[in-house]
């Protein structure tokens, strides 16, 4: 049975970093302090989140479907992904596939969408 990779330390809960990297075939043994890569770091539901999120190809309608979850959960989960890889998230930005939305929904119109794209 595999191991779970370990991401904070089980006594203080600090995050952990790579002190030794060993070839598995010549021995050949690095030292030093490596900071864990930000994916590596991401909880096991952020893990699930992306890969469902990248199986829909971005569409976030899908992934909610997938995860059976509300539109705005899914938004929500996507911004706490996106600030746990160190990604900035603006917030106040709506994108082009939101907008479209809206504009189904008869919330905006299409004059609404070029006078924010043109805004950009």
């Amino acid at each position: 049975m595999k191991s779970k990779f370990p991401r904070r330390c089980p006594v203080c809960d600090e995050p952990l970093i790579i002190s030794e990297l060993t070839c598995p075939n010549c021995g050949v043994k690095i030292q030093g302090k490596f900071n864990i890569p930000n994916l590596l770091i991401l909880t096991d539901e952020q893990m699930q989140f992306l890969q469902t999120f990248l199986m829909a190809r971005g569409n976030i309608k899908e992934v909610g479907k997938r995860l059976n979850i509300s539109y705005p959960t899914v938004k929500n989960r996507l911004d706490n992904l996106i600030s746990a890889l160190g990604l900035e998230v603006n917030k106040n930005e709506k994108s082009l596939d939101e907008m479209l939305d809206e504009l189904e929904d008869n919330k905006i119109t299409v004059e609404d969408i070029i006078n924010r794209l043109r805004k950009e």
